[in-house]
């Protein structure tokens, strides 16, 4: 009655019966649709219900016979039949049909996939790590999703608890220290969350991680940034300079550096001090190869001009519908799927739902790796004054190319390493309390043998025993090595006076404790 509009259709009262409308006159055409519900019988013919009947002279039934056809246990049904077989002719035509639509996202997408499916290569100096892949229902395709930071723009991740935050930085950090050396990116983490990134200090691109209760920490990095940007100004010869960015980089040897801030509304309340200049390094540090990547569970608390900061922005699940629409703007009620890493993210003003990438290795053991593989220079870590001074902290200001010039401690002002160059004078003298000068030439005799220089100490009392690549020499040992370097004088101002000059002979650091005794 709906359809037609007649009220012919109350006619209608057999399965399969139909009436077909011819125009759109009152002209109805009633027809019965096959059935397709038959046995399939493929080598008997199937008769229809009936029965035989034996008669006798009169006519009369003496006995019947039924003939009425039984479904069989799992018998097919003729359209079944017909189905596969057209299925298993296109199968072997290699026949299919276009899909209307692809499938969903799914819940884990491996990174070393996407790289294998988009082809991806990565420039040296150039930051554009793979973040996962988006769906494009409307031209129904998926797309990579990537974060340019060599764009010249910070980016922030807002996603509730439990939402992937974690699982999305350590899918760009990953994947930045997998393609780009520590000359080309040095990261600086500032964890305000749960410490969970302190994983990744072990590797030689981390120059430091910090916690919420770092507060001499902050104080440090907040000038080393300053004093970075300062010093990137006159390195790369401004920001408007014709180049890009990435080559004026690599052709300075200046590299990029990337800073995780991880929970920045716990930053924003303990970093109140510190927090315009922060604003303006965030401000100032993309012109300059200084990119920040930061974290926040909400927008609600987080300030405006911090927000503003962050151009690029990926929403992950959120408490409240409304932190979309607050975040990424009209949004048509469209929120992201209920797993992990998913997410929302706008394009050309175009949302799309995009699936955080899955690594492959674990983070802790890529870190490992990439430390024992890596012999270059490290990136540099906040300084601050210890405590004590190690030769573990020294180490790193080491030069190979200039043996005896040594790092004998730290500046107060900067914590800047103090260099001091053991080949300038042939004597040196060290004064101080017994115990002090012993601890202090221990670490400089540590260094100097590391560096590949002869060391050796005049050691009656046995304070140097310990030592590796030190040439420890008790009484007897101090009296005979005296007499060979006296002998060994005596022969080089012998060669000297006859005209012959030796240039092979190698250097030696020789240490006299308590010379006085």
């Amino acid at each position: 009655q709906d359809v037609l509009k007649m009220p012919d259709a109350a006619t209608l009262t057999h399965v399969g019966r139909f009436y077909k409308q011819v125009g759109y006159g009152e002209s109805l055409i009633k027809a019965q649709s096959a059935w397709t519900g038959a046995d399939y019988l493929p080598d008997a013919l199937e008769l229809p219900s009936c029965h035989i009947d034996i008669l006798d002279h009169c006519g009369s039934v003496i006995s019947r016979g039924e003939l009425s056809s039984r479904r069989q246990a799992n018998t097919q049904i003729q359209l079944d039949v017909v189905t596969e077989y057209i299925a298993s002719t296109a199968n072997n035509m290699k026949l299919a049909a276009r899909k209307l639509w692809l499938p969903i996202l799914e819940e884990k997408i491996m990174i070393s996939d996407l790289y294998q499916k988009y082809g991806i290569v990565q420039e040296k100096w150039k930051l554009n790590p793979v973040i996962g892949e988006l769906d494009d229902p409307a031209n129904q395709k998926r797309d990579l999703v990537r974060l340019n930071f060599s764009e010249g723009k910070n980016a922030i991740v807002y996603g509730s608890l439990g939402s992937g935050k974690l699982h999305f930085l350590t899918c760009v950090l990953e994947d930045l220290m997998q393609h780009h050396s520590p000359e080309e990116l040095n990261i600086y983490i500032l964890d305000y969350a749960d410490d969970g990134l302190n994983v990744l200090k072990s590797a030689p691109h981390v120059g430091d991680v910090l916690f919420s209760d770092d507060d001499e920490k902050m104080d440090r990095f907040i000038k080393m940034m300053k004093e970075m940007i300062v010093a990137r100004k006159r390195a790369l010869g401004g920001a408007m300079a014709s180049e890009s960015l990435e080559k004026r980089l690599e052709a300075s040897g200046t590299s990029n550096v990337l800073v995780v801030l991880h929970h920045i509304l716990s930053l924003q309340e303990r970093a109140e001090d510190q927090l315009n200049e922060l604003k303006r390094i965030i401000s100032e540090g993309p012109r300059y190869g200084i990119y920040f990547l930061a974290t926040a569970e909400s927008v609600t608390g987080l300030r405006f001009a911090i927000m503003q900061l962050f151009a690029k922005k990926y929403v992950l699940q959120m408490d409240q519908d409304d932190d979309y629409t607050s975040i990424l703007g009209r949004t048509g009620g469209f929120k992201p799927g209920a797993f992990t890493g998913r997410g929302l993210l706008r394009l050309d003003d175009k949302l799309y739902e995009f699936q955080t990438a899955t690594t492959d290795t674990d983070i802790r053991e890529l870190c490992e790796q990439l430390r024992d593989n890596w012999n270059g220079k490290k990136a540099e870590a906040i300084r601050i004054m210890p405590q004590h001074v190690t030769v573990e902290d020294m180490r790193s200001y080491v030069d190979i190319a200039v043996p005896l010039t040594l790092p004998v401690g730290f500046e107060t002002e900067d914590i800047s390493p103090v260099l001091y160059d053991w080949n300038d004078q042939v004597v040196h003298t060290v004064m101080g309390m017994d115990q002090e000068i012993a601890e202090f030439m221990n670490g400089i005799l540590r260094l100097a043998a590391e560096n590949g220089t002869e060391a050796v100490v005049f050691d009656p009392e046995g304070d140097f025993l310990e030592l590796d690549g030190v040439e420890s020499l008790d009484h007897e040992g101090t009296v005979q090595k005296i007499q060979d370097m006296f002998n060994e004088c005596k022969a080089m101002l012998k060669a000297v006076q006859e005209g012959m000059v030796q240039t092979d002979r190698k250097q030696k650091f020789i240490v006299i404790p308590n010379a006085k005794k």
